[in-house]
């Protein structure tokens, strides 16, 4: 990933994910909104009446009720993925009932001395 092209669809589709659509539209209502206000009155008035929320403008009530709507649709979407989930989930599985079996374990029949098995004489060093 070393294109600029790629870097940049990349930090785009995170922005998007994350909600910064909306953010990036509340941005250009408050501009707007503030360039309105600042014609009518002072810089100090201008800013408290665009961030006050008492004074929304069009684009602003849009932008929430996207918001209002896209987190209904997430919370709609979740519920029936859920279900979905529930509905594979619901078949049980039977396992098989433990059958009852006897340890069988190994005698040893000779010794390593007996066997002709030797450890290396003089003992191999350690790498």
């Amino acid at each position: 990933m070393n294109s600029p092209l790629a870097k940049g669809l990349a930090l785009f589709a995170g922005v998007h994910l994350l909600g910064g659509h909306w953010l990036a539209l509340q941005m250009v209502a408050w501009m707007g909104m503030f360039a309105a206000n600042s014609q009518q009155g002072d810089l100090a008035g201008a800013l408290e009446k665009t961030f006050d929320g008492k004074h929304p403008c069009p684009l602003c009530a849009a932008v929430e009720a996207g918001q209002q709507k896209e987190k209904e649709q997430q919370q709609k979407q979740l519920v029936d993925n859920v279900n979905k989930v529930n509905a594979v989930l619901v078949v049980a599985m039977e396992l098989p009932g433990q059958v009852g079996s006897t340890l069988v374990y190994a005698v040893p029949s000779e010794s390593a001395e007996t066997s002709g098995i030797r450890p290396p004489s003089p003992p191999p060093w350690l790498v």
